[in-house]
């Protein structure tokens, strides 16, 4: 919902934060269908580890792939020399926090 209203704000915005949002809006429904597709193969009693490691590594090249388009959007900002407030850098830092540490995570329980 939340990159719904996201996309729609974006009318007047650069087209890399139209693909970054438009990335995460693809990236939030792969994620959800791939957990929703391993619970019901797990519910079915598919056997074997895929059913937790093929969700698991889907959200991290979704999340890497998303990071890269956030560092080409703030890219292409710095090259046109826009100027955005402290509370925009704020939260391009956190999602790129959290992002990192997902991507972490996740990767310590494929490894």
């Amino acid at each position: 919902m939340v990159a719904t209203f996201v996309l729609g704000k974006l009318r007047e915005a650069s087209w890399a934060w139209t693909v970054v949002a438009a990335l995460a809006v693809v990236m939030l429904a792969m994620n959800a269908a791939a957990h929703l597709l391993s619970l019901m193969a797990f519910s079915n009693g598919v056997p074997g580890g895929w059913v937790w490691r093929a969700p698991q590594m889907i959200g991290v090249v979704g999340t890497a792939v998303l990071v890269l388009a956030l560092l080409l959007a703030v890219w292409n900002d710095r090259r046109r020399a826009l100027s955005r407030d402290w509370l925009h850098t704020g939260g391009i830092i956190a999602i790129a926090a959290l992002a990192l540490v997902h991507i972490a995570n996740n990767l310590y329980g494929l490894w």
